[in-house]
């Protein structure tokens, strides 16, 4: 494990242990919303300040990109894309599904990327090139078993509901993946669940880069395919993600409707 994995873990631990702490203390969360259900708490913005905190005095010329509005230039061509908390109703609701997401890039390329989920136990690491750990130890995805129904993982931006596109990825996953369809309100959670060998396929509709970025180097690194273009990565708009094994994802590209 070289400097920056560690270093990846060191913070992402020390984040995950804050939002726990805040999690004791519920009258200090301090909720607002952002949009229609979408929340931000006390929590959010202190653990990304200290995850900001941490990368700049190691890296003071480092850019960074966050969810909360920890948005700073550098020099060095590397860019950290922070989510403090992903599924944050989920954390103020006390349910598992939440986990801390830092994803590094470098001259707009995958670099590093860390998805720390406390409650459900799992931390996914790498330095790209260099494998994957699981809680500290490598990790690889199990061999694959023949799979009579595709778990499929779905997500949705209150901003697209009205679209009807959760009703057609329903049908989608229903009638051409014949699989079976999961949801836990939370980006990084589901994503977990795919890294992991758990299920097949992530369909994320309406996402941001601080969402999904920590979670695509992993996936890359697994040998998972995921539709996010590196080039167009860092751009200010949500965009649509699918994440998964190499077949479920042609299957899913081949379906007009759901272009990335």
């Amino acid at each position: 494990m070289n400097e920056l994995h560690k270093l990846l873990v060191e913070i992402a631990q020390e984040a995950g242990q804050l939002a726990l702490t805040y999690q004791q203390r519920p009258t200090d969360l301090k909720t607002a919303s952002k949009g229609t259900l979408d929340f931000v708490t006390a929590a959010d913005k202190a653990i990304e300040k200290t995850i900001v905190s941490a990368i700049h005095a190691r890296f003071p010329d480092d850019a960074i990109l966050g969810e909360e509005g920890g948005r700073q230039g550098g020099d060095s061509g590397r860019l950290w894309v922070i989510d403090p908390i992903d599924g944050t109703s989920n954390y103020m609701r006390g349910f598992p599904w939440w986990s801390v997401s830092i994803g590094l890039l470098k001259d707009g390329k995958p670099l590093a990327g860390i998805v720390h989920s406390p409650v459900m136990g799992v931390t996914l690491a790498t330095v790209v090139g260099e494998g994957v750990t699981r809680n500290g130890e490598r990790f690889t995805l199990p061999t694959e078993a023949p799979v009579l129904a595709p778990v499929v993982l779905v997500g949705c931006s209150q901003t697209l509901r009205a679209s009807g596109i959760e009703a057609s990825a329903s049908a989608f996953i229903r009638d051409d993946l014949v699989g079976l369809e999961r949801r836990l309100g939370c980006g990084t959670a589901s994503l977990l669940q795919i890294l992991t060998g758990h299920a097949e396929l992530y369909l994320g509709f309406g996402e941001n880069l601080w969402d999904v970025c920590a979670s695509a180097i992993i996936a890359e690194e697994l040998g998972l395919s995921h539709s996010l273009n590196w080039e167009d990565a860092a751009l200010a708009k949500p965009f649509n993600f699918f994440c998964g094994k190499p077949l479920w994802l042609e299957k899913t590209n081949q379906n007009a409707q759901f272009s990335t």
